[in-house]
């Protein structure tokens, strides 16, 4: 069955993702709950996530990872204007299709604009820890500058083939 805690970070996950409306966004068609399971219907992307690049490819020339690292960018203001913060912002979580890349899983997500309740327990931390932020790493709330460095992060890997810590 669901854990309690999941419905609500479900349900901001599909509120946050659908007020989201840009070219370099997973778009959101529908979500629902049919217990025990809950799930979202998103667009069908062709292509590879860019860790699958990065894996299958090694690191990236300059130019191609400063232009992708520009559209991850363009993506999270989109995501912050409306008062989002990503909190996981990883290669695994960017899907690559020729010149195009769009920004997948929110579904850690936080809803900064109108969250009066936390909805993460104090202490937990959530992310993937090679790209997460310091202050998010200490269990502290993460913000869009979070996601900046997170970014930041990625465009490491992009360039080495690693990210910036292993774990």
């Amino acid at each position: 069955s669901l854990d309690a805690s999941v419905g609500p970070r479900f349900h901001r996950e599909a509120l946050a993702t659908a007020k989201l409306n840009h070219p370099g966004i997973v778009t959101l068609f529908d979500a629902a709950t049919d217990a025990p399971l809950a799930f979202l219907v998103m667009e069908l992307l062709p292509g590879r996530t860019l860790a699958e690049v990065l894996r299958a490819d090694g690191p990236l020339a300059q130019r191609r990872a400063v232009t992708i690292a520009r559209k991850i960018a363009d993506a999270l203001v989109a995501t912050h204007a409306i008062g989002v913060v990503h909190r996981d912002i990883k290669p695994a979580n960017m899907m690559a299709h020729g010149d195009a890349l769009k920004l997948l899983d929110f579904g850690i997500a936080l809803a900064q604009k109108h969250a009066e309740v936390h909805l993460t327990a104090p202490a937990t931390t959530l992310g993937t820890a090679a790209y997460m932020s310091p202050k998010q790493a200490q269990g502290l709330r993460a913000t869009a500058a979070s996601d900046v460095y997170a970014l930041g992060g990625v465009l490491m890997a992009m360039l080495t083939g690693a990210p910036p810590y292993a774990g």
